[in-house]
């Protein structure tokens, strides 16, 4: 198993969901982010989960990495996702 730290990973990622949530005046600040990037050798596609609990006197975080080589997230898409065909005249492919 490899591990990852945030300096394994390229600094552009794309965010795929943030969260932020207070419930009351008092509570910590809950943030919770999961982004997928590349690694810094461009040969894994890593996701990565971070969760922070926040407030004036403290602060907590974690942050999760998860990582597959591209080739193989590539071979998994193309036998598990939808297929769609179109050609260059507009019709749908069979």
């Amino acid at each position: 198993m490899q591990t990852l730290s945030s300096k394994d990973t390229c600094t552009d990622a794309l965010i795929l969901k943030q969260l932020t949530s207070k419930v009351w005046n008092n509570d910590p600040v809950l943030f919770q982010e999961s982004r997928m990037t590349l690694s810094s050798d461009r040969e894994r596609i890593v996701l990565i989960r971070y969760i922070e609990h926040y407030s004036p006197g403290s602060g907590q975080w974690v942050e999760y990495a998860y990582s597959v080589p591209v080739c193989e997230f590539t071979q998994w898409i193309m036998a598990n996702g939808e297929l769609k065909i179109e050609d260059s005249e507009g019709r749908p492919g069979v």
